[in-house]
């Protein structure tokens, strides 16, 4: 998604409001479970749209697809 955007990392630090570590973080997928506010504030940068990016956060936060 970063690539696609043609936003660097140092774009999304900007845009986010966020440190680089976290967002590289975040991009990443390492570390503790993102909260909420940074996952929207990136995914707003990004142009991602919200409602959908929600509900795969929720999803992710509760362990995966339901009923598993």
């Amino acid at each position: 998604m970063l690539f696609a955007s043609g936003l660097t990392l140092d774009d999304l630090v900007d845009r986010s409001g966020y440190s680089k570590t976290r967002v590289s973080e975040l991009l990443r997928g390492n570390g503790y479970y993102p909260a909420w506010e940074i996952t929207f504030s990136v995914g707003h940068a990004l142009d991602v749209p919200t409602r959908p990016l929600r509900r795969l956060w929720d999803r992710g936060r509760q362990g995966g697809p339901q009923g598993q």
